[in-house]
């Protein structure tokens, strides 16, 4: 079910429910190496949130393409918002969500660089007296099982992918494959591999990413399969709509949520 489709009487129907849940995908807008389009974030996050959505019957909100790529704005074609505009953003979505009684929001993240702010925004929610649980999952995170695993065992990279490797690259080839020009990969095997020419580990730079991997490529996309990409799909679809399930069916979060509120904001409750 997809929010922006119902019609209000549905919508109501859904919300009364007691077991409703909507998810918010969070993509980017940002270079992907030379062959993938800027958007493969959201544009995978979407598809991946939409099956799953169908699968469950759980409501998907319309997708968020602008979050963080602070670290990409020296690639043409990143949108970044701040740091402050998305917390913001995101509190607001989630109220207007549980305003119209669905108290369960979960946030399926397919874009590294949201890491940081989403968990920020989790971990900056309890104690503020909401009336909804919200959830973070990495569509990575979902990567899992026989599906998953027999794909990895197909792929011929010299590189485990992090950005614009051979996973995003086959999975991408087989959701959006006009939007993938193939021609245009790399072809230096070394193309996807560590810049960095500084060492000052265990510390890290405020432009590593940009330092490490220039070419806004870390991995190896040059052996490329549309098949490959359909068992990566399959299996994230297939764990990320299990995920959705326990969450629906969750009774202990919410209730964790309140005691929380409750001793927080009363001094003879605090253990």
């Amino acid at each position: 079910m997809e929010w922006l489709k119902m019609t209000g009487p549905k919508f109501k129907e859904y919300a009364a429910s007691g077991k409703g849940v909507a998810v918010l995908p969070c993509g980017s807008i940002e270079k992907h190496s030379e062959h993938l389009p800027l958007g493969t974030d959201t544009l995978n996050i979407e598809y991946m949130c939409r099956a799953a959505c169908e699968k469950t019957g759980v409501m998907m909100l319309p997708v968020m393409p602008y979050l963080f790529v602070n670290e990409m704005k020296a690639s043409a074609g990143a949108v970044s918002l701040s740091a402050k505009t998305i917390l913001t953003f995101l509190e607001e979505v989630c109220d207007e969500v549980s305003r119209n009684g669905i108290k369960k929001i979960v946030l399926v993240n397919g874009h590294g660089g949201n890491n940081a702010v989403i968990l920020t925004f989790l971990q900056n929610l309890p104690g503020r007296g909401k009336d909804y649980a919200v959830y973070d999952l990495l569509m990575v995170h979902c990567g899992r099982g026989d599906k998953w695993e027999k794909a990895m065992a197909m792929s011929k990279a010299k590189y485990v992918d992090g950005h614009a490797g051979d996973n995003e690259t086959d999975w991408t080839l087989f959701t959006y494959p006009d939007c993938v020009d193939v021609d245009a990969i790399l072809p230096d095997a070394d193309a996807g591999a560590s810049r960095l020419d500084f060492d000052i580990a265990p510390a890290r730079a405020q432009t590593w990413w940009y330092a490490e991997y220039p070419d806004s490529l870390c991995g190896d996309p040059r052996v490329t399969s549309a098949e490959r990409g359909k068992l990566l799909a399959e299996a994230v679809i297939e764990n990320l709509a299990d995920t959705l399930v326990r969450i629906r069916d969750d009774d202990k979060v919410a209730g964790r949520n309140r005691a929380f509120e409750e001793e927080s904001h009363d001094p003879s409750k605090m253990r």
